[in-house]
This record gives structure tokens, C-alpha cells and sequence, in this order.
């Protein structure tokens, strides 16, 4: 059965369009979208109004009723399957429809097989594309507070279910349609909550200074733990990223849209961006796709009178994003910006933005990316079956050959690289020799550019700006030691075994019970896990300010102590946690039977003892919420530790006796002088302080250090410039995001635990430390020429050179630990969180004469 409508021939063209006004949904956003006038609709399929109460745009969406109206399609409509492809942090659940003629529905699990072929040099060769349908991946509102992305899902499934609109049903059947309806579950929930609650009932407001357009800190943009989801395609570090990789690589799509919202005043974006700022490792072909596909986007806005602009603000340089990732992985990636209402009415410089226009201009797009594909579709094809054949002759033809890197002391770290590797389908193996901890990777295989991208340096560019990072080299963010082998250095006989599954190695147990002492070093990365484990159950531990040997193993600098004798535990139930920590945390675990060890004994007063940490963060407004997200994601998923998230608007109300450890990140405080002497206080009294970035600025303007800054020379002018050149010249003095080489001193309680003396660190700011006074005090030091990885001016490199990355502080009895550049960037800097939780862990028994 179907049911006929009549076309109308008027629709909304404005920026506005009331809710008053008499229009049928379809009407205004779906008509003008169709090909022609012979519009009919599967009979007993509900629309989203029918099925929600209410019309699109009227209210925000919910996650939970966005899930229900898609198993409803799914059951409702025989072209319409569903995958849940896993799980939020808050348990919502992950989705994935998929969409296509009931025919292709019925050998789906065939067209995928085929599919897949087209990413395998050798099988692609035989390949009939033209009897292939093309893959089409449509994403939505990974920022959970745009949108206008996930609103107009339900609109686009009913489409894709029930329209008969001709040529529009015709379309699946060279063609399978992907739909994640919503790849930020969480923050899309906390952010309908909160737009829904101030929504007026009588008419929307569209005051931009209303309540409903400012949300409360930290804003439904992020994850549960706060992360911007859409720079985690490369580094996966969350579950949403890694359900939706799992599928991409399951399918290869040949084109894939990431809508997103952008400013009240802008229009409408979509692709290409600025040409000077692509990503040299996309083949040129990938732009000149995305040039066809864009004209199709500008037809469709051109239909509904709405204003668009392309080749402006954004860029296809960072890896890690959605509208990058699928280019270096043989699709085409599309960016949407819409302008965002962020509410359902507001004020713009264009008229009143309403919520149900962008909703319009996303399915419009999104449908006009389903005509692109379908006319384009051997074009795209094709265009992913060279991508996969010519990566291989380009690494052939590369000199250099492999990557080999690892760590002997922390093969955790080294396995935590590899496990991000294959969720991208490159191929690691382990060497020949079978060595712990260390593993190759050979440049000629299929992902050959994706893998250039994750480990080349480069200084180099076209542009010198950047809408994210300049660059991301993985083994340095791991700190792992590497080789780039070249030429005749490599050869396949040094491949051991590929690695097929994810690693987590276990630790070791050696010498069995004792009654006496275990020792183990923390060169792992979960050592402060462990440390934790132990300190929870109520036992004393030491960590060790000097090296020393037991005749058979040599320990180092950090290496923690737990003695059996007047501990709270029995001796049994010790001996059971070492062979926890062994198992859960990767420790290699010493039985010790005597004290007497060359170098320091066990009873040293070289041996430091430990206290359990009790962390506090500080939050909200003016504090950047990634960076809060960033620590409470490191303590509470990787070590299992508690953090308290202490609101700074409420901070005099607070008793600080609860903690011994405080964390300032990247922000403004507007501490009261009350408020700022109670900080200093607790902090004479013992506490540990630590800042990083801007907090550290904050710290030293405070009094809770004498810390010290440089500026970079001022540039000289040169007469006269053009004023569209002003941004361009500010640009280029920005540090979006670069790697530099430092030197830590492994001596000092920081540096416990590293392997080398060198280390890498991220940084993203134009703050520069100065030495301190006390030669003691900076335990990390920028070398003299530190650039390794990315761009930055040469003014802003010169201002760099030997200044300090870590200061520590004393003031009363306490510590101030100044880390001027964030150790926890992203959740994937590996390589720097150990200086962050040896803060934590160490900081309150460095010595007050090596402080500043």
C-alpha cells in the first residue's frame, strides 16, 4: 500500500520559518528535495511526527526517542536494517542502519564481501564496477550540541524508508546508505535536556542573551568525560570511536558526511576547504571529487534560497577528524557547518536562525550527497580502488622501508600503539627475535599513507594555518624508542609473527612468597595503578631515590618497595596483590629475603614513603572542560583512581582537608583573595598544587611561585600590509599544536620511572617558562634547538629554546608543581602522563633545597 501526496508548490525559502506557519513537514523538508512531482509514501510507516507527537524542529530531539523512532523504521521497513555497534560511557547504545533496495537487503553480507575487495590490491583488479554499488556513510552531530545534524535524521530515515518519489527509490538500488544517527550519544542528551527545559512554550525566544543559548560548563559539545569526539578518529581512545571504526572498516565507505554547527551568524558550509592547507598525503583525485559532489551541495541549496560558501575557515590537514580520516582510507570526506541556533530560535545577522531551517539545510545536503554518489558512483569507485593500488607502488618506490619501535621496561605503552594501530587495519608484527615490547611495521601494505601520516616528521608547509593540530607523530606522543629503517636496514626476513588480536601482556612474579619484601620498578605504565592498588588496601609502600642491585636484577630510580613486617595484611594476602599487580598492571614483581642490597638497603632513608592520593580538580566556567576531561578520563579509566571535581564558582565552601593533591588546568580563575589564601594555605600546609598551562601564569600573578616568563621578539615591521593579510600574519604566530624535544633528569622524583633522558612534548600555547634560580628546580628543560614535529614560527622557536616545560615550587611545607605544557593531550600522549601522575604520587617528598 502507498499513500499519494500532492506536491506543493510553495515552501519556506527564508532563514525563518514559524511554527505558526501551516506547511506539512514533508512539505518544507522533503519535497524540494525530490525530483519530481510523483510523491507517494509506503502506507503504515509513520512519520517522525506522527510517531514522536510533535513536528520536526519543535523540540529537541531526545538520544532515547531518536533510538526508538529508528528501531521502529528498522522493524517497519524491509529496506531498513539495524546494528548496535556498542555502548557510551553512560551505557547508550551505539547505532548503525543501513539501508538499501529490498533486493541488495536480501545479499548484503555479498555486497560487503565485494566491497571489501576494492580496498585488496590484488582482488580489486577483476573487479565489474559498473554492477557495484556504491557505499555511502552519513554521520551526525558528533558535537552533541550541533544538533541539527541528529534532528534531521528521523526526517532523512523516513525518506529512505517510505518515499517512492521515483527516482528517489531508484537511487538504492545501485547504492547501500550507512546512517549513524548520532555519534556523540551523551552529549547530544545532556544537550536537548538542557535547550528543552528553557524552551519557552509560548513562541521561542530568540534573545541571544536567553538562558536556553548559553549552556552551563561544561556544555553538551563532548563526551562523558568531556573529549571532543570528533579529534578521536585517529586515536580511538574511546568507545564510540572505536564501535564506529570497527564499522567504517567493515564497510570502506566512498563517501562519508560529518555535519556539524557552527557560529549563530554563519550560513552554510561544505567542502572543499582551503586548498592550501589539504593534507599532501590525499591524492589529488580526493579534491577533485569532493569539487563534483560539492556542486551537487550548491544545486540543492541554490532549490531551498539558502546561502552557502565553500573554500573558506576550514581545512583537510589533521588525520583525526571526520571530515579527514575517510580521505587518507580511499573515500571521500564531506564537512557540513551549519549555522547553529543552539536552541530553537535565535537572533543572526541573517534574521531569525530557527531551529527548523537548519534542520532543512542538513537533510538537504545530505540528500543532495546521495545524487552525487549516485551519478559519481564509478568515479568513486574507481577512485578507491587506485587509492589502495597506487599506495602500494608508492611504498615500493619509498626509500624508507619500516618502522620498528618499542619499549623493553614499559611493553604496555608500546602494546597500547599497536592496539591503536590495528583498529586501523595496519599491519603490525612482532620481530623476528620475538623481542618483548617490540614490533615492526612495514611501510608496504594498503594503509601505507595513513601510516606515513601517524609517523612522519614534517616542519615543512604550505600554509602556517592550521584549524587543529600541525602535527601528531605517534611514536614520539608514545616516547617510544624507533627506528626508520631505509633501504637494505630492512628486509622481510626480520618480520616474527603479525599481531592479530589486541595486547595487554601480563607481569611477572619472581621468586615467589616472601616474607621479607617485594620490590618491582616503574617503568610500566600502569605502575601508578599498581602504586594505587596497594596504597587502597592499607599498604605501606616506599619508592626508592636511588638505584640498587640484589645481586641478580638492578633496579632503578622509583623503584617501589613493599615491605611483609608490621603491614595490615598477612603475609598470604600481600602476596596476593603482588601477583595482582603482576597480572592487571604489568609489574614485574622481586620476592626480596634480605634487606642487605648493594647500593642503598631496603631500610634506607633513600627510600621515600608513599601517602595515598587524594585528588581534587578544579572546575567550571572559564576552565577548559577538555582538559578536566583529560585528567579525570587518565585517573578514572586508566588508573582506577577517585578524583573530586570541585566547581570553582562554589570553591570557599569546600574543606580542602579532604585531599592532599590539587589540579589546575588551562583556564581563568576568578579566585576571591579569600579563596586564593585558603588555596594557599592548604598548600603550606602540605598539599600539592598542580597547574599546567595558563593556570601556571595564574600561580605565579597569585604568589604561589616566583615562576618567570620570556616573550618571543617582536616582529618587525615591513611597511605596509594588505588588510586581508592581517589574520594570516597573527596566524602564523600561533602554536596550534606542535612536538619539541626536552631533557628530563631521571634523578629527580618527576623524572622516576622514564627509560631516557630524552623526552617529546606537546604543546599548543606561547607561554614560555624561564629557568628558575635553583639549578635543581627543572626537572624538564626544552633543548636549544627543540622543534621535532609540526610548525611554529622562528621568532616563537627562538623564545622556546632552553627555556623549562616543569618547575617545582615550595611554599610552608607544601609543593607547586608548574607543568607548563599539557602531559595528557587527548587521552593518546602516553609518553607525558607518567611526568602528570609522578606529580601526583612524588610530588610531596621532593626536597625543598631543589625547589624553587
Amino acid at each position: 500500500m502507498v499513500r499519494y501526496l500532492l506536491s506543493l508548490a510553495v515552501f519556506c525559502s527564508a532563514i525563518t520559518c514559524t511554527y505558526a506557519q501551516s506547511l506539512d513537514d514533508l512539505a518544507y523538508f522533503l519535497y524540494p528535495n525530490l525530483e519530481s512531482n510523483d510523491i507517494s509514501f509506503v502506507e503504515g510507516i509513520q512519520t517522525p511526527e506522527e510517531f514522536l507527537g510533535y513536528r520536526t524542529g519543535e523540540w529537541h530531539i531526545t538520544h532515547d526517542q531518536l533510538v526508538s523512532y529508528m528501531r521502529y523504521l528498522a522493524s517497519a521497513s524491509d529496506l531498513v536494517s539495524l546494528t548496535e555497534t556498542g555502548s557510551t560511557y553512560e551505557n547508550r547504545p551505539l547505532l548503525l542502519l543501513t539501508v538499501a533496495s529490498q533486493a541488495n537487503m536480501g545479499r548484503m553480507d555479498e555486497i560487503k564481501a565485494e566491497h571489501a575487495k576494492l580496498v585488496d590490491p590484488e582482488a580489486s583488479r577483476s573487479l565489474n564496477l559498473n554492477d557495484m554499488p556504491v557505499v555511502v556513510y552519513l554521520g551526525y552531530s558528533v558535537h552533541g550540541n550541533e544538533a541539527s545534524g541528529g534532528n534531521a535524521v528521523p526526517m532523512l530515515m523516513y525518506a529512505l524508508a517510505a518515499c517512492m518519489e521515483p527516482n528517489f527509490r531508484a537511487m538504492l538500488e545501485n547504492m547501500v546508505v550507512l546512517v549513524d544517527p548520532c555519534l556523540n550519544p551523551d552529549g547530544f542528551q545532556r544537550f536537548s535536556t538542557w535547550t528543552n527545559m528553557h524552551k519557552s512554550l509560548s513562541a521561542p525566544n530568540p534573545d541571544p542573551q536567553d538562558r536556553e543559548h548559553s549552556e552551563v560548563w561544561p556544555g553538551g559539545r563532548t563526551n562523558h568525560y568531556w573529549f571532543d569526539l570528533n579529534r578521536d578518529w585517529m586515536p580511538a581512545q574511546h568507545p564510540e570511536s572505536q564501535a564506529r571504526l570497527k564499522q567504517f572498516h567493515d564497510w570502506y565507505p566512498n563517501v562519508v558526511i560529518d555535519a556539524h554547527e557552527m557560529g549563530t551568524n554563519g550560513t552554510y558550509f561544505f567542502q572543499p576547504g582551503i586548498e592550501s592547507r589539504n593534507n599532501p598525503l590525499t591524492p589529488e583525485n580526493n579534491y577533485v571529487l569532493t569539487r563534483k559532489i560539492s556542486q551537487y551541495h550548491g544545486q540543492s541549496m541554490d532549490n531551498i534560497g539558502s546561502l552557502y560558501y565553500t573554500r573558506e575557515g576550514y581545512d583537510d590537514y589533521y588525520l583525526g577528524k571526520g571530515a579527514t580520516y575517510p580521505d587518507l582510507n580511499g573515500g571521500v570526506a564531506i564537512l557540513f557547518e551549519q549555522g547553529s541556533a543552539r536552541g530553537h530560535a535565535q537572533d543572526s545577522e541573517n534574521g531569525v536562525l530557527t531551529f527548523p531551517f537548519a534542520i532543512r539545510n542538513q537533510l538537504t545536503t545530505s540528500i543532495g550527497t546521495l545524487k552525487a554518489a549516485r551519478d559519481l558512483r564509478v568515479d568513486l569507485l574507481e577512485h578507491q580502488r587506485a587509492f589502495y593500488t597506487t599506495a602500494i607502488q608508492e611504498a615500493k618506490s619509498d626509500e624508507l622501508k619500516a618502522y620498528r619501535f618499542g619499549s623493553e621496561k614499559d611493553p604496555r605503552r608500546a602494546e597500547a600503539l599497536v592496539n591503536m594501530l590495528l583498529r586501523h587495519q595496519i599491519e603490525v608484527y612482532r620481530t623476528q627475535d620475538e623481542k618483548e615490547g617490540t614490533f615492526l611495521v612495514p611501510l608496504e601494505q594498503r594503509q601505507y599513507r595513513y601510516i606515513k601520516g601517524l609517523f612522519e616528521k614534517r616542519t615543512q608547509f604550505q600554509d602556517s594555518l592550521f584549524y587543529d593540530v600541525s602535527t601528531w607523530n605517534m611514536l614520539m606522543a608514545f616516547n617510544l624508542n624507533y627506528d626508520e629503517l631505509r633501504g637494505r636496514s630492512f628486509n622481510k626476513g626480520m618480520l616474527g609473527a603479525l599481531v592479530t588480536d589486541f595486547l595487554e601482556s601480563k607481569g611477572s612474579m619472581n621468586g615467589g612468597q616472601s616474607d621479607y619484601a617485594y620490590v618491582f620498578e616503574t617503568h610500566g605504565y600502569y605502575a601508578h595503578r599498581a602504586l594505587y592498588r596497594l596504597l587502597k588496601a592499607g599498604l605501606r609502600v616506599d619508592v626508592s631515590r636511588a638505584p640498587f642491585s640484589d645481586g641478580e636484577n638492578d633496579y632503578d630510580y622509583g623503584t617501589a618497595l613493599v615491605g611483609v613486617a608490621n603491614q595490615s595484611l598477612t603475609s598470604d594476602q600481600i602476596y596476593a596483590y603482588m601477583q595482582e599487580i603482576a597480572d592487571e598492571d604489568g609489574m614485574n614483581v622481586y620476592a626480596q629475603n634480605t634487606g642487605y642490597t648493594q647500593g642503598v638497603q631496603l631500610g634506607s632513608p633513600s627510600m621515600a614513603m608513599l601517602r595515598k592520593p587524594e585528588v581534587a580538580i578544579i572546575t567550571g566556567q572559564g576552565v577548559s572542560p577538555y582538559e578536566v576531561g583529560e585528567v579525570w578520563h587518565l585517573l578514572d579509566q586508566r588508573m582506577n583512581m577517585p578524583i573530586s571535581l570541585l566547581p570553582n564558582e562554589r570553591f570557599g565552601r569546600f574543606d580542602l582537608s579532604r585531599y592532599n593533591v590539587m589540579v589546575m588546568v588551562n583556564g581563568s580563575y576568578s579566585f576571591s583573595k579569600s579563596q586564593k589564601e585558603k588555596l594557599q594555605q592548604w598548600v603550606r600546609s602540605g598539599g600539592v598544587l598542580i597547574g599546567t598551562k595558563s593556570a601556571v601564569r595564574w600561580l605565579s600573578s597569585n604568589d604561589f611561585t616566583n615562576v618567570s616568563f620570556t616573550t618571543a621578539s617582536k616582529d618587525d615591521p615591513e611597511g605596509r600590509r594588505p588588510y586581508e593579510m592581517a589574520r594570516q600574519y597573527s596566524g602564523a604566530q600561533v602554536i596550534g599544536g606542535t612536538i619539541f624535544e626536552a631533557t628530563l633528569d631521571r634523578t629527580h622524583p618527576l623524572g622516576f620511572g622514564f627509560e631516557d633522558e630524552s623526552i617529546h612534548l606537546f604543546r599548543n600555547h606561547t607561554t614560555f617558562m624561564k629557568l628558575a634560580n635553583n639549578p635543581y628546580a627543572n626537572p624538564v628543560v626544552y633543548t636549544a634547538d627543540p622543534l621535532a614535529s609540526g610548525y611554529i614560527s622562528d621568532r616563537n622557536l627562538e623564545a622556546l629554546g632552553n627555556t623549562a616545560s616543569v618547575q617545582v615550587s615550595s611554599l610552608g611545607r607544601g609543593r607547586v608543581i608548574s607543568l607548563v605544557d599539557n602531559p595528557n593531550f587527548r587521552a593518546f600522549w602516553y609518553g607525558t602522563n607518567k611526568l602528570f601522575l609522578n606529580s601526583i604520587f612524588y610530588g610531596h617528598f621532593v626536597s625543598g633545597a631543589t625547589t624553587e
